[in-house]
């Protein structure tokens, strides 16, 4: 064994706190890194997590609207509307002016005319109907068009004149006179 002395244990001891020193800092920039890593990781994972759970959402949507399109064709229709097409063939609530049918079972039952189609047909309690259509036209028409449907569908609940007429504005043979 050989002595050491004093000043070569002093350098000893520094030269090995500066390894521990720079062992250690070593040691704290890899956990560092470590940790960098792991939050960029994190990171990502939880943006995938959101891009997934965003993307899942929308597959779900669209299986939906697939799943309605399917049943809509099924009811005759070709396709499901878009809200922008069922928005530009919209009406409005108020207003309309049109002829208006009253239908019960499949049986057109009554032909009428109103300034204001909705609130006119739901004044018709006595008429007993499940359904009802409409056709929107100017106030100038509404007679002649109901006229036209009265005296060609003849509606039982319409009722008919002691001559034999269907009861509408306009006679048959006026009808006949004004669109001849």
């Amino acid at each position: 064994m050989i002595a050491a002395t004093k000043e070569q244990r002093a350098e000893w001891r520094k030269k090995a706190a500066e390894t521990r020193l720079a062992n250690v800092l070593k040691h704290n920039r890899d956990m560092e890194q470590i940790g960098s890593d792991r939050r960029e990781a994190l990171i990502y994972r939880d943006g995938l997590k959101e891009q997934i759970t965003f993307l899942e959402s929308t597959l779900s949507g669209m299986r939906q609207i697939e799943a309605i399109t399917i049943a809509a064709a099924r009811l005759d229709h070709s396709r499901l509307l878009m809200p922008h097409e069922i928005v530009s063939a919209s009406l409005n609530y108020y207003g309309h002016t049109g002829v208006y049918f009253l239908i019960f079972k499949e049986e057109l039952v009554y032909v009428g005319q109103s300034v204001n189609v909705f609130a006119r047909i739901s004044s018709h309690a006595d008429k007993h109907f499940d359904k009802y259509a409409f056709i929107p036209c100017s106030r100038e028409d509404l007679d002649t068009i109901e006229s036209l449907y009265i005296h060609v569908l003849r509606p039982r609940l319409n009722g008919v004149q002691q001559n034999g007429e269907m009861s509408a504005p306009l006679t048959y043979s006026k009808l006949l006179n004004l669109l001849g």
